[in-house]
């Protein structure tokens, strides 16, 4: 295949960096971004440096890399990496997380990437979270390609198809390792579980031998951690109206706020953790089935992994404890003051509201339970 068939969603290539860029520096709302996020001397700074750009590489090495660093300063207390040393600079994987900010999900794993030698992946983004023009070519500056959300069913198959060659050929021929999250939409309540059609969307252009083209893909399973997480309330509405059995149908703007706030919002400490490549689990995998009972399994090898590998931390055993009546928020220690301070911000909340916010944070504990208990009994 060749790169031009996906010239309406992939990422912005090196002959295209110096036009995109200049159109972005003729945006206000660009200009207002970097503002927001930079001092007045850094902005200026960061003006200079723009128009020096290149290149796809240095435009991440010089532009976002600062800025990460800056916005993992300010609302980071420890960041750490579990098992990234398995990862080889030599070798192009397809890394599927847990979903849980829609930024800065991918923007961790890139950093932990670039800190360990390595190069960065592209990044999945629907087209959905994308709908200001400047945002989109940004984002495809970013390495970003297009996951198009907004398809008639009778064109979903070609659409489907189109991102799963895409992906294989970032792999394969473009050499470059690709980030997408484990489902459509962040796992709000804290269910960390993989959506089938992703696996079949990744299947679409498998041919006959499933097993080889799993290995070319060489997935790795990737569970990222928040201890807190800062669109929490944000997300509680959505989640009542659900839990009712109701449509919930977003306000406008709606998506813009969950990122500025994911990304600039204190997070405590965050925790990646790389699992098992699938490669090493092929065997565990029974490919004389039929399709459906493939997906299922690699999915459950996912789930298993991310499931197993999120890191719990204090909150998630405070907030599992409260849910199940097993302590009272005035017996939680001390160094729980931040998540004492949030859970009484829920005093004025509809009543609902408290054992959502609870669950959020208590689901990856009862989920890794689960899979222990299950464990012990065979």
């Amino acid at each position: 295949m060749d790169l031009k068939e996906f010239d309406d969603i992939r990422p912005y290539r090196d002959d295209e960096i110096h036009e995109k860029l200049s159109s972005l520096l003729n945006e206000e709302q660009f200009h207002a971004a970097l503002k927001f996020i930079l001092s007045e001397q850094e902005y200026h700074e960061m003006l200079k440096t723009i128009e020096n750009v290149n290149s796809v590489d240095a435009f991440q090495q010089e532009i976002i890399y600062p800025i990460l660093q800056k916005i993992i300063n300010s609302s980071i207390d420890e960041l750490t990496y579990y098992n990234i040393e398995q990862l080889s600079p030599k070798k192009k994987y397809l890394f599927i997380s847990n979903h849980r900010d829609i930024v800065m999900d991918s923007a961790l794993i890139n950093n932990g990437l670039v800190s360990n030698g390595m190069p960065t992946h592209e990044i999945a983004i629907g087209n959905n979270l994308i709908s200001l023009d400047w945002v989109r070519r940004l984002v495809r500056l970013n390495k970003n390609f297009i996951v198009r959300r907004d398809v008639e069913r009778h064109d979903l198959y070609k659409s489907s198809l189109k991102l799963s060659q895409y992906i294989h050929f970032a792999l394969t021929q473009k050499k470059q390792s690709v980030w997408i999250a484990q489902r459509e939409g962040r796992a709000k309540d804290g269910n960390d579980f993989t959506q089938t059609s992703l696996i079949k969307m990744l299947l679409l252009n498998a041919g006959e031998n499933i097993k080889s083209y799993l290995q070319q893909l060489n997935i790795i399973p990737v569970s990222i951690s928040y201890e807190y997480d800062p669109t929490d309330f944000l997300k509680l509405k959505e989640l009542a109206i659900k839990a009712n059995g109701e449509t919930y149908t977003k306000q406008p703007g709606e998506d813009e706020q969950h990122m500025i706030t994911g990304i600039i919002g204190y997070k405590g400490n965050v925790n990646i953790t790389f699992g098992t490549p699938l490669n090493n689990l092929l065997d565990n995998i029974n490919f004389d089935e039929k399709l459906n009972k493939i997906v299922q399994q690699v999915t459950q090898i996912l789930d298993r992994e991310i499931i197993l590998n999120y890191h719990l931390t204090d909150v998630n055993h405070a907030a599992y404890d409260l849910l199940n009546n097993k302590t009272t928020i005035e017996q939680l220690p001390e160094n729980l003051q931040e998540f004492k301070n949030r859970y009484e911000k829920l005093n004025d909340a509809p009543p609902e509201y408290r054992k959502i916010w609870l669950e959020m944070y208590a689901n990856p504990v009862k989920n890794k339970l689960k899979l222990k208990q299950a464990d012990e009994n065979h």
